[in-house]
C-alpha cells in the first residue's frame, strides 16, 4: 500500500517531465519510419531527423497560419452574419404575426368572460331501461 502510494505521488511531482518523455517518445516512434526511409536513400540519420523535425514543424506551423487567418476572417465576418440573421429571425417574426391575425380573423376570439375551452353539447340523450 505504501509502495503504490508512494509511486502515485512521485508520478504526480514528475508530472511535466513525465509528459514531455512520453511525448518525445511517441514523436520517434510516429517519425522513425520517415527517417528510416531518409536513411535507405544513403542520407545520414542525424540529417534525415532534422528534416523530417523541420517538415513536422513546417506542417504544425502551416495548420495554425491557417485555422488562425480562418478565424480571423470569420470575427470580421461575424457582424455580418449576425446582421443576416437577425433581418432573416425580422421576417419569420413578421410571417408569424401575420399568421396570427389570420388566424384570429377566421376563428375569433371568445369575450374576455368565457371560458377558451371547447363546450361540447350532447345531441341526445340515451335512456336505459
Amino acid at each position: 500500500m505504501i509502495a503504490i502510494a508512494a509511486v502515485l505521488a512521485i508520478c504526480y511531482v514528475a508530472k511535466l517531465l513525465m509528459i514531455t518523455l512520453l511525448t518525445s517518445i511517441l514523436l520517434a516512434f510516429v517519425l522513425s519510419p520517415a527517417v528510416d526511409r531518409l536513411e535507405t536513400w544513403r542520407l545520414p540519420r542525424s540529417i534525415g531527423s532534422f528534416f523530417v523535425v523541420a517538415a513536422l514543424l513546417a506542417v504544425i506551423y502551416g495548420i495554425v497560419h491557417f485555422s488562425y487567418s480562418q478565424a480571423v476572417s470569420f470575427s470580421q465576418e461575424l457582424p455580418k452574419y449576425s446582421r443576416k440573421i437577425r433581418d432573416a429571425t425580422v421576417g419569420l417574426r413578421r410571417q408569424a404575426e401575420q399568421l396570427q391575425k389570420t388566424t384570429e380573423n377566421v376563428l375569433p376570439r371568445p369575450p374576455e368572460g368565457e371560458d377558451k375551452a371547447l363546450k361540447v353539447r350532447p345531441t341526445a340523450s340515451f335512456q336505459t331501461g
